[in-house]
């Protein structure tokens, strides 16, 4: 892999560190306009990637950096649910569809590289369980979803779904683009189990649980990024 985008990978690094401390020391403002840094590193992060990399361009390529541009808008819509509580759920809800989109350009991506296989009736399968899932679970695990129900289900299987994909279209090709992406999936899906209780539960806005996930989710986004430089 090529040291230029792991250098950049590494800056987005180290600006989280202060970008994490300013979110717990609740100066949102400022902690936006390094999000906003830290988000745009991980588009260098795969510009860089898709430039020095020696991997063949392909529409796999695009697939991944149109999912991360609409990453980077759901990071934006997102913040400023705390910068402008009185309009919080329409940003929730643009969040939620900005993700929504970057995961679908991820399927995206990978159906024009690998045409379809087999494992991803498996896959549609266990994203079903895992939306539903999801909408039952929310008492057990103490979460009021609310307005947000249909679409945190909703989102939980698309999500479900890449992260399968990924890991089929592995096993399928052996393509290591594949199974980092599919890497970067599980951080994503363990960020939102995080960032579940921090929207929708008690008691888990410490910051321990910001902490956790931001280090998942720029962990995902910059783990779906380098994966553009892999053969």
């Amino acid at each position: 892999m090529p040291l230029q985008p792991i250098f950049i990978c590494a800056l987005g690094g180290a600006l989280l560190i202060p970008y994490i401390f300013l979110r717990c020391k609740g100066r949102l403002l400022t902690g936006l306009f390094i999000k906003a840094a830290i988000s745009s590193l991980f588009m260098a992060t795969a510009a860089a990637s898709l430039f020095f990399g020696s991997a063949e361009r392909s529409l796999l390529h695009i697939g991944i950096l149109l999912g991360l541009l609409f990453g980077l808008f759901g990071d934006i819509f997102l913040d400023q649910k705390d910068i402008y509580p009185q309009h919080k759920e329409p940003y929730m809800f643009a969040g939620f569809i900005s993700f929504a989109v970057g995961h679908i350009f991820y399927l995206a991506g990978l159906y024009a590289a690998y045409g379809l296989t087999w494992g991803l009736l498996p896959a549609t399968g266990i994203a079903a369980l895992i939306g539903v899932g999801s909408i039952f679970a929310s008492k057990p695990m103490r979460l009021e979803f609310g307005r947000f129900k249909a679409i945190v289900g909703a989102y939980g299987a698309l999500l479900t779904f890449m992260v399968a994909a990924c890991f089929a279209y592995y096993l399928k090709t052996k393509s290591p683009q594949a199974f980092m992406m599919g890497i970067g999936g599980v951080l994503f899906f363990l960020s939102d189990l995080v960032l579940s209780g921090t929207y929708f539960g008690e008691g888990k806005t410490r910051p321990i649980d910001y902490a956790l996930n931001y280090l998942l989710y720029y962990g995902a986004q910059f783990t779906i990024a380098l994966s553009i430089a892999l053969d």
